[in-house]
């Protein structure tokens, strides 16, 4: 499993449940001294993401919030913002905004 890279120094995992492939991970960016989060999906040699065959992880915004639960609900849910000042939702099919 993938730990750290050229730009992502690992310090632990926030999520590694089961063999899902999927994990997220608490570390530092680039050389700065405030914790990063970020994630990947270990699949087969590489995984994802990966450049020119190597793999690397997936910085998230640090002010990104997520609600995964919502994420999954049919009905038209703010699942995801970007503070400040950007928020991003999930669309209903008809609708030409976010819901």
């Amino acid at each position: 499993m993938l730990r750290d890279t050229s730009k992502f120094k690992f310090l632990d995992y926030v999520y590694n449940i089961g063999n899902t492939g999927f994990v997220v991970a608490r570390g530092y960016w680039n050389g700065d001294t405030k914790l990063s989060l970020a994630c990947r999906w270990e699949e087969g040699d590489i995984g994802y993401p990966q450049t020119f065959g190597h793999p690397q992880w997936m910085v998230l915004p640090e002010n990104l919030t997520l609600d995964i639960v919502d994420a999954l609900s049919p009905a038209p849910t703010l699942v995801m913002t970007l503070k400040p000042p950007v928020a991003v939702g999930r669309m209903d099919a008809n609708a030409t905004e976010l819901a």
